[in-house]
């Protein structure tokens, strides 16, 4: 038995296929070259709730949720600051530039921060502030990174490799409660004015040589706490006993009554909603994705799209500008619109009429006399074969023929004609070739 013949492959199906390679070549290409945002590097990722190594803060975290503490994490841009509830605690450690990613720290990212905190939110900046942003904001209130000292140790007590801390008299009672040990840190850096001498802003913690390293400034509606001691929270300090670090974070936000969200953002961490915004933050094409899958949607539209062609009018339409030659009336107007020139429309229907006059009756269009003789004769008979409607717009021999004379002065000598004028003469001249070409006569 024989096999039925296979059916051709459809054009729909070749576009469909086609289409749907590309788009999933493209969204596989643009992923693998996409460097992830959660690298397990921990330099990309120190201070951070999401690593679990020496400098991470994921163990001071997960602490703190269990103690019942409100805090989240927040992987947004600083664009999306207006969509957290007012007021708000946002805490920001060591923040840090991300080469080739939208992740930023700067003057204008720091700029966008403290207008969030003027309309009464918190923001809580642990950093070295050897950044642009960070600088720009103890320039701005007038602070400057000062190394002290170091103190001498004695000679029955050395100096412990991390640097115990003190509270601040103003600071001892809201942060003091529920410390059993003092605070630990590596860090010496602190916080003095540059120029008076006096702080101006309220300390909170000091180092044993008594200089700030946390302090409070009023800002607006808000209030910034800056400290210079990034290692609060890191994981080091979990098992070790002679520290009160994770309970001092922890009373540090707590004090200040409202919801807490810890910037991962800065730390190369976002977060997406839905599919098409995951790709758009993390291809390289960005915000021009959608356009893409757009454009490739309108191509497997128009794969489908079945265009079927317009069908000519019957000649004996009502309508006398209708009818089969109207198409083609309608292209040789448009020729002559772009062209301004009457010969390009008019040159093919003489040459046509010429031939067709050449092969049926063996006249040439230029002879006028016999032209308008063979019109004469065949005029009655066409007109009746036309109907009453089409009889009464027919042009008689004598406008016949001066259409053909108007046709040729225009093409051989280049002669202006309006688009009214044009229309005219090309629907005199294909009633002249009907006229010749009437087969029962």
């Amino acid at each position: 038995m024989a096999n039925p013949p296979k059916k051709p492959v459809s054009k729909e199906a070749l576009w469909l296929t086609f289409l749907l390679t590309g788009i999933v070549t493209f969204v596989g290409l643009a992923t693998l070259l996409t460097p992830s945002n959660h690298s397990g590097a921990e330099a990309l990722v120190e201070n951070s709730i999401h690593n679990a190594g020496p400098s991470g803060y994921k163990a001071w975290f997960l602490a703190s949720q269990k103690s019942g503490l409100a805090i989240a994490s927040w992987e947004d841009s600083f664009d999306g600051l207006r969509e957290l509830p007012t007021p708000t605690t946002m805490l920001i450690v060591k923040p840090y530039t991300v080469t080739n990613d939208s992740v930023a720290f700067d003057q204008k990212e720091t700029a966008k921060l403290l207008q969030w905190v003027a309309k009464g939110n918190t923001l809580v900046l642990l950093d070295d502030f050897r950044r642009v942003g960070s600088g720009a904001l103890l320039e701005g209130f007038q602070l400057d990174l000062r190394l002290p000292a170091p103190a001498k140790p004695k000679a029955s007590n050395p100096a412990p490799a991390l640097r115990s801390l003190s509270l601040s008299p103003q600071a001892r009672i809201p942060l003091g409660a529920f410390l059993k040990a003092p605070l630990l840190s590596r860090n010496v850096t602190t916080l003095q004015t540059g120029n008076s001498g006096i702080l101006n802003a309220e300390p909170i913690l000091q180092d044993v040589q008594k200089h700030p390293v946390l302090v409070w400034l009023p800002y607006r509606k808000g209030r910034l706490i800056l400290g210079t001691i990034t290692d609060l929270g890191e994981n080091r300090y979990l098992h070790q006993p002679d520290n009160d670090n994770y309970q001092f974070l922890t009373n540090l936000l707590r004090q200040t009554n409202n919801p807490i969200v810890v910037n991962e953002f800065v730390h190369g961490y976002a977060e997406s909603g839905d599919l098409l915004s995951y790709f758009q933050k993390k291809t390289p094409l960005g915000g021009i994705f959608a356009q893409f899958l757009m454009f490739f949607g309108l191509l497997l539209w128009l794969g489908f799209v079945r265009w079927k062609p317009v069908a000519p009018m019957r000649e004996e339409s009502p309508n006398p500008d209708q009818g089969a030659h109207s198409p083609y009336i309608n292209s040789l107007a448009g020729l002559y619109l772009k062209s301004k020139s009457a010969s390009l429309a008019l040159t093919p229907q003489l040459k046509r009429l010429n031939t067709t006059l050449r092969q049926r009756h063996r006249i040439q269009l230029s002879e006028e006399a016999r032209v308008h003789d063979l019109l004469l004769s065949r005029f009655a008979h066409y007109s009746s074969t036309q109907g009453d409607t089409q009889g009464k717009t027919q042009s008689s021999p004598d406008e016949l023929m001066a259409a053909v004379k108007l046709a040729i002065r225009a093409t051989e000598t280049e002669l202006p004609l309006t688009p009214q004028t044009l229309l005219k003469t090309s629907r005199q001249l294909t009633v002249i070739e009907k006229i010749i070409n009437l087969k029962k006569f």
